[in-house]
């Protein structure tokens, strides 16, 4: 989606003459000059501002086969100049929209158009995956798809060592006419969470064969074909009864889906929804409700931003974006 009517992930790259890499971050406000080795490659805590474009370069083999006390200038100069890195994140880590592997791919994108390199798009899919794993943060299984792909979709993922996503492109309809997006809220809490250790634990609990478990895991998969159904049959009635029944059940997945500050914030907003959840590993982030009508949400809207917004939380309007990643050169 689009938030406040703009692509939220944007990433800008240029040639300089002078041979360093130099990353810049607009929503932070930093900016951070690499110019050896060793530097290019502390790319491991991901909470540190340019671990991701520091991972990307080091993925795409940028620096390869040098010492760590190199100077990158030389091997640099000899790849035709330096390289300026600007990124735009207009929605924070931890938000719930899949925030890291999307910027993630579109860094990857980003650089292996500046390089040269063609990949095709499950290419890109794979290596936003190595990314996250290179990063520890454990995610890039199927964020990413959803961001770099346009439009609504439904992924499925065939069996073998390495993910081999089949991505069905859906109906757009209820996210696009205005009889059924009006019906639609979505809200930041200003919370955020790292999934990292979340991710963790349920892979934990799945390998160890919870029988309980395993069958809510089940239950989401068949919810996620429901959620499908649904829209191709253009019911937001029934998507809505969806959306609350799979936060019902990531709230059985892992105890940090939820906390007393969001169960405070739903039991709020319930007189006005059909169906509610938290994007993401939950525990904070954007909230998605669907109202029964318009006049509904209208009243939603109107109640979270007098109790509920705040320096950080606060109301956003989005809209579908049809045309997934672009890369343009000028």
């Amino acid at each position: 989606v689009d938030l406040n009517g703009q692509c939220p992930v944007q990433v800008f790259a240029r040639r300089t003459r002078e041979p360093v890499l130099r990353f810049h971050s607009i929503d932070l406000g930093i900016t951070e000059t690499i110019r050896d080795a060793a530097s290019l490659r502390d790319y491991r805590d991901p909470r540190r501002p340019f671990a991701l474009p520091r991972a990307a370069l080091c993925h795409l083999g940028l620096g390869s086969g040098l010492p760590d006390g190199s100077d990158l200038g030389p091997w640099l100069e000899r790849s035709g100049g330096g390289l300026e890195l600007t990124l735009l994140c207009a929605v924070p880590k931890g938000s719930g929209l899949g925030t890291s592997s999307i910027l993630a791919g579109t860094v990857l994108a980003a650089l292996q158009r500046f390089y040269g390199i063609s990949a095709p798009p499950e290419e890109l899919y794979l290596g936003v995956l190595e990314l996250e794993q290179m990063l520890t943060t454990g995610g890039g299984w199927q964020d990413q798809i959803g961001g770099l792909g346009g439009g609504v979709k439904y992924c499925e993922s065939r069996p073998g060592l390495l993910p081999r996503p089949i991505v069905h492109h859906l109906d757009s309809w209820l996210f696009a006419e205005p009889q059924a997006t009006s019906r639609m809220t979505l809200f930041y809490t200003g919370i955020t969470r790292l999934a990292k250790s979340i991710l963790k634990d349920v892979v934990d609990r799945v390998d160890g064969k919870d029988r309980s478990f395993l069958f809510t895991h089940r239950r989401l998969r068949d919810l996620a074909g429901e959620a499908r159904d649904a829209i191709a049959l253009r019911d937001l009635d029934a998507l809505a009864f969806v959306v609350g029944a799979s936060f019902r059940e990531n709230r059985l997945v892992h105890a940090s889906t939820t906390n007393e500050r969001i169960e405070v914030l739903m039991r709020a907003a319930a007189p006005f929804v059909t169906g509610a959840k938290l994007l993401g590993a939950g525990g904070g982030g954007y909230a998605l409700f669907i109202s029964p009508d318009s006049r509904s949400a209208e009243a939603l809207k109107a109640l979270l931003a007098a109790d509920f917004e705040d320096e950080r939380a606060r109301l956003f309007d989005f809209s579908l974006n049809a045309r997934g990643l672009e890369t343009t050169v000028s």
